[in-house]
């Protein structure tokens, strides 16, 4: 229960990001009555129990629940550039990617773009 605030709302209330409203209502319910600061004097639980409620608050509402699964895509997409640009790569690897001008000559800026095919078929 440490890494609470690492875990997305639907690794909270132990449901997949593709359950129903009914599921996750369910979910919530058997967690709060678990976890529930009267019920359960464990440490830690009254922090869980604020991430359930803080997850159910989110996941009931179907505009705040399409908000965040934006966001989570949004990360993992961003995870995934990020991985991908940190790669080292042999120069010999990439092909140089020069701008011709309308007169036939080359732009040649500060900057200079190199590209390497994705390796996993895309």
């Amino acid at each position: 229960m440490n890494d609470d605030n690492k875990k997305t709302h639907y690794q909270v209330l132990d449901v997949s990001p593709c359950a129903t409203l009914d599921k996750i209502k369910a979910a919530h319910r058997v967690l709060a009555l678990k976890y529930h600061p009267d019920k359960n004097r464990e440490d830690g639980t009254e922090l869980y129990f604020l991430a359930i409620q803080k997850a159910w608050e989110c996941l009931r509402d179907e505009t705040s629940r399409r908000d965040y699964d934006d966001e989570l895509t949004r990360r993992q997409q961003h995870k995934h550039i990020t991985t991908v640009m940190l790669k080292e790569l042999d120069a010999e690897e990439c092909d140089l990617e020069e701008e011709d001008n309308d007169d036939g000559t080359i732009i040649t800026t500060s900057t200079i773009l190199y590209t390497y095919s994705c390796q996993c078929g895309t």
